[in-house]
């Protein structure tokens, strides 16, 4: 399995890029980083499957939010043909404030949390390949201040969010899969970890290990 990339849409990973005021049409300087990862992301399946065609190639790599938005990025992933670039799945980070709920409303400003899977995968279906799997890449959920995001919970609390989200993911074909990025917290830069610093499981590790 070859993700090509990660969080493209967010400029200090990917250059050069233009910042996009999220649900904007792209002008063409905008438009210039989607089309240049639509090119590498297809030259690199092409070159993997020669090597193998059991190698599954991954792309897209959006997250939740970005200097190019979710649907924004995926709109304009395209060679110059005029087509989508090949891939196996779809690759996506679905950072979330909230708890997973797939019936939830739209998130506001173009963000994709976890309850905006079935738009996102809407969008997929249309602008990329029809039935694309979703690779949940990474995922976590902060259960107290720190450098990295924005908010937190108490550890109770993301222990649910864990386990709708593996329920969530295990009820829907679509998911390919569902990982996490840290195993322990990394104070004060994330207290996103199944594990404290020192090792104690927090209630999410039983959640996500049960998921």
């Amino acid at each position: 399995m070859w993700m090509i990339g990660g969080e493209p849409n967010r400029r200090t990973n990917f250059e050069p890029e233009t910042s996009a005021f999220p649900g904007d049409r792209l002008d063409r300087a905008q438009q210039l980083a989607p089309h240049n990862y639509a090119r590498m992301l297809d030259a690199a399946y092409g070159a993997l499957k020669r090597m193998s065609r059991r190698n599954l190639v991954i792309g897209g790599s959006t997250y939740t939010t970005g200097d190019i938005d979710t649907q924004q990025w995926i709109e304009n992933l395209r060679l110059p043909n005029g087509r989508p670039p090949r891939m196996d799945m779809y690759a996506h980070n679905p950072f979330s404030y909230t708890e997973p709920d797939f019936s939830a409303p739209p998130s506001a400003t173009g963000q994709v949390q976890f309850s905006d899977l079935p738009r996102l995968a809407r969008w997929i279906d249309r602008y990329l390949h029809k039935g694309l799997p979703i690779f949940l890449s990474e995922w976590t959920i902060p259960t107290a201040p720190d450098q990295e995001f924005r908010f937190w919970v108490d550890p109770n609390t993301a222990a649910q969010w864990i386990t709708d989200a593996m329920r969530l993911s295990r009820g829907w074909s679509r998911i390919y899969g569902l990982g996490w990025i840290y195993v322990y917290d990394q104070p004060p830069v994330t207290f996103g970890g199944l594990l404290s610093a020192s090792g104690v499981p927090k209630p999410g590790f039983a959640a996500f290990a049960n998921g």
